[in-house]
């Protein structure tokens, strides 16, 4: 239990959120739950599923109790998976009501995953905060704060922050209190509009508390902070100030300023030291009010001394933050920015100088900031490096802003027309020094401190970058593009590279815009980490990366396939090999860029990096599978790093990559990619190779109960150091019994295959993978449901190391007893149907849309009846997938899908239905319909062309189903059996039968003149 529980008095009811599941036995883990608050007895309690859950799905917040406008008692916390729960806290065990989400999941809150952050609930409003979020225009963020909706969990405002809320959200006086990243925000309840803030030294995991009108909370930096509302500076009445302007001096600067105004030229007077490193500012400072995105515009046309500028301010207090643009006597450009109060200057200066006259401009959009020169006042470049991020309050002061730089003497600034409006076109970044060679885009993404550059000569490239790096929400770096429509495949061989930095990159990327945190799928050369692939799913988030062995020279590729993108690499430039565990998939949609990125990762440095055989082509092959449907493809137990998977086009050659400590004992950490084993059937496949993490890495073939941590299961594996082992736990969460094989030393390929007999399990191998042979002492029972999961199994057994497994010949084979046959029929159907028989009882399981119309799709199980006779069975039970799903008796003249039929089915929502389809490829006829529901006897008779149902309660005395008799002039032998549709192409339909029994004689014909 990780923070405080809740306390409702009304019901002397305790409620509390636990901490992640780790062993199968922890009942009470990841789940709200309530208690009495007296004895502590439990009440009730919801479990986030296994399937929804996420690595280390710790509920870290409080549960917030509410009752809404409509007198509903509710309770609410938010998960690591990246949700906001709700409950009716009169029936916690009831499960959420409705659930918001609120970031994306995973393991490290502080990191920006999921959230830990309790909610505050105030005016019918639930107020909640976590880290990476996507908002619904489609921006994604380090950290969102939003007001929810207390009925039913819809938006009602958001907004984007710079980082992660960790500590609980506070209300008070219709206030938001949240602290992103190392950043108090105070924000308004109704609109969600930023109203002050302040950054502290360090990440915030203190929540806010309030008292007598003071803030009070602390930081990482070691402070305890206390803010309360100060006095603000009034500026003087000033008869010169144009209307709906400010004109105040900021800091008492010597001598006072003063402005004089003609016509659009404005001249500035002013003394003060200018704008102070130490925190204590002294300008001349002329604003009007901007709220939210805004852009400030000014020509200059002269300075006489010090500086003057466009300005971006939280307040006229003299050591406010700000975002300013200044220009010297000299024409020289540079770009200051303070993010704490009283704190330090940041300062850019752009190269070069500018001839008088000039327009500076500085623009806001959200909470980016960036800084522009014209000269004409139309055109504007980006200043490089002079874009940042700032938490500054929406509403902000903006303007024009003078200094001499020096106290007791004043200077002027002339300005020419100085506006403030909102942003528009953004400014282009600063031109290449080199031409960009003809067909391609050249330019800085997301504004480096210095301008890139490349050239092409005879077939070799030369690109240089600057930049902080291609990573985390924003990238920096230089690139050489071409637009690709769809799909396009993308090459390179990357011939050399400064060490810049040890993560500097270089390589290939297509990327969806030149949006600096736009999404993109790169592969690149690094000087002290090997290849990597970095890859950004949608706009704003954080990136995420995956290892690729190999140093430069490289021969490097990407390929996109619809928005599937993977890797692949060459020793040659001519046989390229995919990269397993490449696949990712982006939100990504229509034309991409595509080209070469280079980043120095080292600010204003340049990376100067080489590459030859490049080539673009708009075409790409199919991407290799990562999951393919109705396949489960999940790592288990919660193993790091994340595993993966891929296979080829026909599902029969296969890479894994898990990390996990074994399989083995309670409960498994590993990687299955298996598919649904409806009934008895094997699973075999030959491992080809297998990373040695460890003695014990396991890769091979399982049969399993289900993707518990701590499942029954029965599996077959190679380990590097031990040779091939078959294990098996026969109960939830028991212990592990293991077999050693002959096999002790590994070899590879070496074919493995489990199978499945009813409730009876036995591994075999092969020399071949033709001739099977069981392996002796590894046949076992294992009470399992009837449909399994079989597939394969790798774990690296060093948790935190991933290993890679390579696989083909993978074949699950469902099987039918002897004597009897069982297929699905029908073209497509959705999901295998299957069968197994236990105790005389047979369970079937059947996809599906329907037995009707002119062509079915359904399981069947069969035995050939040649003449006249009958079938009967009892139905003891029918998922309800479908009110039309149908499980019952049949006899058809083929497996053709438009076969003649007549069949009793029970469903769940018509009782017993008699059907027949009369000729091949002829609609479906009804004979009738009487109530029923499982259990029921049913049986058919066949004599000559004629048909008939019946029912019975004890599978003795039959009673004839009234209007079932039906003439088929259909000769030959017929298929007798059982049949099952789910009436739903997405869910497996399920049965269960007892007491079949076909061939019996049929009943003697009514003599005539007798009824």
């Amino acid at each position: 239990i990780w923070t405080s529980p809740s306390v409702d008095p009304a019901t002397n009811t305790i409620y509390v959120t636990t901490g992640t599941k780790n062993q199968p036995t922890q009942t009470l883990a990841q789940s709200m739950l309530a208690f009495d608050a007296t004895t502590l007895a439990i009440k009730g309690g919801w479990e986030i599923p296994e399937a929804d859950a996420v690595v280390d799905s710790d509920w870290g917040a409080t549960p917030t109790l509410y009752d809404d406008a409509q007198g509903r008692h509710w309770a609410v916390a938010s998960n690591k998976d990246g949700y906001l729960y709700a409950f009716d806290r009169t029936n916690v065990t009831g499960g959420p009501v409705w659930r918001s989400h609120i970031s994306i999941g995973g393991a490290c809150p502080t990191c920006g995953d999921g959230s830990i952050a309790s909610t505050a609930f105030a005016n019918n409003t639930v107020f909640v905060a976590g880290g990476n979020a996507t908002l619904a225009n489609g921006q994604g963020y380090p950290g969102a704060v939003r007001a929810l909706d207390p009925a039913t969990g819809n938006v009602l405002w958001e907004r984007g922050d710079q980082g992660p809320v960790v500590p609980a959200v506070t209300w008070v006086n219709g206030l938001v209190i949240a602290e992103p990243g190392n950043t108090v925000e105070v924000l308004d309840a109704t609109t969600g509009a930023r109203l002050w803030s302040y950054a502290t030294g360090a990440p915030i995991y203190a929540a806010a508390s309030v008292a007598e009108g003071a803030i009070f909370t602390g930081s990482v930096d070691g402070n305890v902070y206390a803010f309360a509302p100060g006095n603000p500076v009034v500026p003087p009445a000033d008869g010169a100030c144009p209307a709906t302007w400010t004109c105040q001096d900021v800091g008492a600067p010597s001598p006072a300023g003063n402005e004089g105004v003609a016509g659009g030229t404005w001249t500035v007077s002013a003394g003060g030291s200018g704008l102070a490193p130490s925190g204590s500012d002294q300008i001349r400072l002329l604003t009007q009010a901007a709220n939210g995105a805004a852009q400030v515009t000014a020509q200059l046309t002269s300075v006489t001394a010090g500086s003057a500028g466009v300005m971006l301010r939280q307040s006229n207090l003299p050591g406010a933050p700000f975002y300013a643009v200044a220009a010297t006597a000299g024409g020289g450009i540079s770009v200051a920015s303070r993010s704490v109060f009283g704190g330090a200057i940041s300062t850019v200066n752009r190269a070069g100088t500018l001839p008088f006259p000039f327009t500076l401009r500085a623009m806001r959009v959200g909470d980016s900031f960036s800084a522009a020169t014209s000269p004409d006042g139309t055109t504007f470049t980006l200043v490089p490096g002079g874009t940042v991020n700032l938490m500054l309050p929406t509403a902000t002061l903006a303007g024009i802003w003078s200094a001499s730089g020096t106290a007791g003497v004043a200077a002027s600034a002339v300005f020419a027309n100085p506006t403030v409006a909102a942003p528009g076109t953004p400014p282009a970044a600063q031109a290449s020094p080199s031409a960009c060679p003809a067909t391609w885009t050249c330019g800085d993404i997301g504004d480096p401190l210095t301008v890139g550059d490349q050239a092409l000569a005879g077939g070799v490239w030369t690109v240089k970058g600057a930049g902080a790096d291609i990573n985390s929400y924003a990238d920096q770096f230089h690139y050489v593009w071409q637009t690709v429509a769809a799909d396009a495949t993308l090459s390179a061989h990357v011939t050399a590279q400064t060490n810049t930095n040890g993560s500097a990159k270089a390589g290939l990327m297509v990327r969806q815009s030149s949006d600096a945190g736009a999404a993109f799928y790169g592969l690149f050369a690094t000087p002290g980490t090997g290849l990597q692939v970095i890859y950004r799913t949608g706009l704003g988030l954080r990136t995420a990366q995956i290892p690729v062995s190999g140093t430069v020279p490289a021969y490097l590729q990407i390929q996109r396939s619809g928005n599937t993108f993977t890797a692949w690499t060459s020793t040659n430039g001519t046989n390229w090999t995919y990269v397993p565990g490449t696949n990712v998939t982006l939100d990504t949609n229509g034309g991409m860029l595509a080209g070469l990125a280079v980043t120095s990762r080292n600010g204003g440095t340049l990376s100067v990096v080489t590459l030859d055989s490049v080539a673009l082509t708009q075409s790409a092959p199919a991407a290799p599978v990562s999951c393919p449907t109705n396949w489960t493809c999940q790592d288990i137990g919660f193993p790091l790093p994340t595993g993966s998977q891929s296979a080829n086009a026909n599902l029969n050659a296969w890479s894994v990559i898990a990390g996990g400590s074994d399989i083995y004992g309670g409960a498994d950490q590993f990687r299955l990619v298996a598919e649904n084993m409806p009934g008895d059937g094997t699973f075999s496949a030959r491992v080809l190779t297998q990373d040695n993490t460890n003695d014990w890495a396991k890769a091979g073939v399982m049969i399993r109960a289900s993707t518990d941590a701590g499942s029954p299961y029965f599996g077959m594996f190679i380990a590097p150091g031990h040779g091939v082992v078959v294990q098996w736990r026969s109960v939830q969460g028991g212990g592990t019994v293991q077999v050693k094989t002959s096999t002790t030393v590994a070899a590879y390929p070496t074919f493995m295959q489990v199978g499945r007999v009813g409730n009876t399990f036995t591994a075999y191998t092969s020399p071949d993978g033709g001739t099977w042979t069981a392996v002796p002492g590894a046949t076992t029972t294992i009470t399992m449901p009837g449909v399994a999961l079989a597939g394969m199994a790798v774990t690296s057994h060093n948790n935190g190391n991933q290993g890679v497994v390579n696989y083909d010949k993978v074949v699950l084979v469902a099987t039918c007893l002897t004597g009897w046959n069982c297929t699905d029929i029908g073209d497509g159907v959705a999901i295998a149907g299957g069968n197994t028989l236990v105790n005389n009882v047979w369970s079937v399981y059947g996809g599906g849309t329907d037995i009707w119309a002119t062509a079915d799709q359904f399981h069947y199980l069969w035995q050939v009846q040649s003449g006249d006779g009958s079938i009967s069975a009892q139905v003891t039970a029918q998922a309800n997938t479908d009110p039309n799903a149908k499980a019952g008796l049949m006899l058809r003249q083929s497996v053709d899908p438009a076969a003649p039929y007549y069949a009793v089915y029970l469903t769940p929502g018509s009782g017993v239905v008699v059907q027949y389809r009369t000729a091949s490829g002829q609609f479906s006829g009804q004979a009738a319909t009487v109530a029923g529901t499982a259990p029921v006897y049913l049986k058919l008779t066949r004599n000559g062309f004629n048909y008939t149902a019946f029912t019975s309660t004890n599978g003795t005395t039959w009673t004839l189903i009234p209007g079932s008799s039906v003439n088929l002039t259909v000769g030959g032998p017929f298929l007798a059996g059982l049949a099952v549709t789910g009436h739903n192409a997405g869910l497996l339909g399920a049965a269960t039968f007892a007491a079949v029994s076909l061939n019996a004689p049929a009943p003697p014909t009514c003599p005539a003149g007798w009824t």
